[in-house]
C-alpha cells in the first residue's frame, strides 16, 4: 500500500470533487423525500391539512373540515410511484453517508483497470440511478425492472451529460502493469477526477493516454505538482509515479509543461504493456513536448459535456432531477 503522505495527498486532491457529489446526492434526496410526504399527505384528512396550514389564529373561528370541502381534493399517488419513490431516497440517503474510503479503489497485478473502476463507479453511480427513477415515477413511467436496473449499479457508460457534471471522484491505487487506460478515456468527461497511485514499475508515460483538450492530465512525482488538479473546472486525471517515469502537467489552458528525458527512461515489459505500446505513449509525449502541447484553440472551450462555466454543486443534481433533463425516452 502506499504510504500515509500519498494516500493523504490523493484524498485532499479529490475533496472538493467528492464534497461536490456528496452534498448534490443530499440534495437530492431532501428533495425526493419532500415529495414523497407531501404524496402520501395527498388526500389524507383534508380537514387537518387545512387545519395545520391556517395555524393557531384560526382555531375557534374557521372549520376546517368545511373549508376543505372546497378545496381540490388531491388524489395519492399510486404504490407503485410511493415505493419507486421511497426505494429512490433510500439509496440516496446509503450514497450520502459514504466516507472517503469509499471512493478509493486498488488494482491489484492482473486485473483489469477499466473493469475494476467500471464496478466502483456503478455503485456510486447508483445515485444517478435513483434520480432518473425518481423522475420516472413522477412522469409515471415507473416499472419494477427500472428500479431494479437503476439502483443496483448503475454503469458509467449510462451516466448522462448531465449527470457526469457531478461525477464521483475516484482515487486509484494501481499496479504499474494494470495502466491500460484507453477505456478509461470514454469517462473522462463533465467533471470526472481519478487521482492514480502507481505502486511498482511504471510505464514511462501511460498518462499521455488520457490527454484531449479539454482535459486536465498529470504525471508527477511530487503531489504539490498536482495543485490544480482539484480546482480545474472539467475532467482531470493524475498519477502519483515512481522515480524514472516522465513527468508533465497538460493544462488545457496554457499547454503542456513537460520533463521527459528519454534518454535516461528504460522501458521494457510490464505484465501486459508490451515495450511498443509504452515507446508509442512516450513518442507521443516527446512530440507534444515539442509542439508545446496540443495544436487546439481552447478559449472558451466548455468542459467537454455541452456546459459551460461554475455551477452550483449542490443545485446540479437536484436541479436535473426537478428538470428531468436527459430522461430517456423509454427503456
Amino acid at each position: 500500500m502506499p504510504s500515509d503522505t500519498l494516500m493523504q495527498a490523493a484524498l485532499a486532491a479529490t475533496e472538493p470533487a467528492r464534497k461536490d457529489f456528496l452534498t448534490a446526492v443530499k440534495a437530492a434526496a431532501d428533495e425526493i423525500e419532500g415529495r414523497l410526504r407531501s404524496g402520501r399527505d395527498s388526500g389524507r384528512d383534508s380537514g387537518g391539512r387545512v387545519a395545520k396550514e391556517l395555524g393557531s389564529f384560526a382555531a375557534g373561528r374557521i372549520d376546517p373540515r368545511k373549508l376543505a370541502a372546497f378545496s381540490p381534493r388531491a388524489t395519492e399517488p399510486h404504490p407503485t410511484v410511493l415505493e419507486a419513490l421511497e426505494r429512490a431516497a433510500g439509496v440516496m440517503r446509503e450514497i450520502a453517508l459514504l466516507k472517503e474510503e469509499d471512493f478509493v479503489v486498488e488494482v491489484k497485478a492482473g486485473q483489469r483497470l477499466s473493469r475494476v473502476l467500471a464496478d466502483r463507479l456503478a455503485v456510486l453511480g447508483r445515485a444517478f440511478g435513483a434520480a432518473e427513477l425518481a423522475a420516472l415515477a413522477r412522469s409515471g413511467r415507473v416499472a419494477s425492472v427500472d428500479a431494479d436496473r437503476r439502483l443496483t449499479s448503475y454503469h458509467p457508460d449510462d451516466w448522462s451529460a448531465r449527470e457526469r457534471e457531478i461525477a464521483p471522484p475516484l482515487v486509484v491505487i494501481a499496479d504499474g502493469s494494470t495502466l491500460r487506460l484507453g477505456a478509461v478515456r470514454e469517462w473522462m468527461e463533465g467533471n470526472q477526477k481519478i487521482f492514480f497511485v502507481i505502486e511498482g514499475a511504471c510505464p514511462p508515460a501511460p498518462m499521455v493516454s488520457l490527454v484531449t483538450p479539454g482535459t486536465w492530465v498529470a504525471q508527477v512525482t511530487d503531489p504539490e505538482a498536482a495543485a490544480e488538479f482539484g480546482s480545474f473546472e472539467g475532467p482531470a486525471a493524475c498519477a502519483l509515479v515512481p522515480q524514472g517515469a516522465a513527468v508533465f502537467t497538460y493544462d488545457p489552458a496554457r499547454g503542456l509543461e513537460a520533463s521527459v528525458g528519454s534518454a535516461d527512461l528504460k522501458i521494457h515489459g510490464i505484465g501486459p504493456m508490451t515495450v511498443w505500446r509504452q515507446s508509442q505513449d512516450l513518442t507521443t509525449l516527446e512530440r507534444m513536448e515539442a509542439r508545446g502541447g496540443l495544436s487546439v484553440e481552447t478559449s472558451g472551450a466548455s468542459n467537454g459535456s455541452g456546459v459551460t462555466g461554475p455551477v452550483e454543486p449542490a443545485d446540479r443534481l437536484a436541479a436535473w432531477l426537478l428538470s428531468q433533463t436527459d430522461l430517456p425516452s423509454s427503456d
